[in-house]
């Protein structure tokens, strides 16, 4: 019997949830096909890049079931520094492989989209490898649009694949 979901909570990610995303993402790695990284993390090596975008302009979010973080998301600068796309903001997510398929991607793409507008971004922006066929319909699904695609760019490990970009006007 698959248990039910009880009780969720977003909210903003704290250093000490930092264990848990490193933790997500390393699954993402391992598994292949989720990110264009090669090579996991330790924690130490991400608390930069978590000091780095878990700020009120962009943020860092973590989805917890029960106080068990299941995932995360977060926003990050499109084109950092050029002040034309200061309105733009770069979303990824990533989920607990325990609990995909459980409606934990709806959840976190509602609750972004939320986020995202009330954050004034004018502009959603998903860039994901194009074999990510689960994101790319959960993204299509949320509203978003396939605006651009470079095939053949990313050099994985046992494939080669392009990188899809996705989009949602706020």
């Amino acid at each position: 019997m698959t248990k039910k979901l009880t009780s969720t909570e977003i909210r903003i990610a704290q250093i000490t949830d930092l264990n848990a995303i490193v933790d997500i993402y390393n699954q993402a790695i391992t598994e292949g096909g989720f990110t264009a990284d090669l090579t996991t993390f330790t924690v130490n090596q991400k608390e930069n890049w978590f000091n780095s975008y878990n700020t009120s302009q962009y943020g860092i979010y973590v989805l917890t079931i029960d106080n068990i973080i299941v995932g995360y998301f977060y926003f990050s600068p499109w084109r950092n520094g050029r002040e034309a796309f200061q309105s733009v903001a770069e979303i990824s997510f990533y989920i607990n492989n325990k609990y995909r398929g459980r409606g934990i991607g709806n959840i976190i793409l509602e609750d972004a989209i939320t986020k995202a507008k009330e954050k004034k971004f004018e502009t959603l922006l998903a860039i994901l490898l194009d074999i990510n066929t689960r994101s790319k319909s959960l993204l299509m699904k949320h509203g978003f649009e396939t605006v651009g695609h470079i095939p053949n760019i990313a050099k994985l490990k046992n494939t080669q694949c392009g990188h899809l970009f996705m989009a949602k006007t706020l």
